[in-house]
């Protein structure tokens, strides 16, 4: 793999030595940015191409997908359900912002009720992540009746940050497909469909 080239234009040259062989097929990517520091992950085709830059940031087929030391205002997240019905409704929301990253993981293929990806990453969130955590439910009559509750699943009131007693229920981890760019799903005790078994554990494979 070449690395650090200059930019330029370039020319691929094939040279036979007097006999022909099989027919074969020559594969470039050139999508991210040069001077990358460390590639994260290539695939044998070439049609996927992961990079990580010396100041912390990560392009996927040229597209930018986030800085481990910076802000990422791009990863921000939000799931929200709400159903309304006769005379009420019932409304659930988790976000995250101001996202801190302490660790990636290689790229995965990512599976849950919720969300799927077969190109995604892990993103391991750190202490002074912004969450949010709000549900409401509303009845309309002759006895009204109105919830409402900013309290997570670990039974601290909402918007805060990440402590470090949140890391003794283990990881908290925002799913980014690595096509869009975009957090699909929050894997963590914090997330109430996962935490309350309403939904199931996602499934998760590296890819290879």
């Amino acid at each position: 793999m070449l690395v650090n080239l200059p930019a330029g234009d370039y020319a691929l040259g094939v040279i036979s030595e007097g006999t022909l062989g099989d027919s074969y097929t020559i594969q470039m990517n050139a999508s991210n940015p040069a001077n990358f520091s460390e590639a994260i992950f290539v695939t044998q085709d070439l049609t996927r191409f992961v990079a990580k830059y010396s100041d912390g940031s990560l392009y996927s087929n040229g597209k930018y997908i986030l800085n481990v030391n910076g802000t990422n205002e791009q990863l921000n997240w939000e799931r929200k359900y709400y159903f309304s019905y006769n005379g009420g409704y019932s409304q659930r929301t988790h976000s995250l912002s101001d996202i801190k990253i302490s660790a990636i993981s290689n790229p995965i293929t990512y599976s849950s009720n919720y969300a799927s990806s077969n190109f995604a990453m892990m993103v391991y969130l750190n202490v002074g992540t912004l969450f949010t955590y709000h549900e409401s439910q509303y009845q309309s009559g002759t006895n009204p009746y109105y919830y409402s509750s900013f309290v997570d699943t670990l039974g601290k009131t909402t918007p805060r940050r990440l402590d470090i007693d949140d890391f003794n229920y283990g990881n908290h981890i925002l799913i980014v497909d690595l096509t869009t760019g975009k957090s699909i799903d929050f894997f963590s005790v914090l997330n109430f469909y996962y935490a309350s078994g309403i939904e199931p554990l996602p499934s998760i494979s590296y890819l290879q």
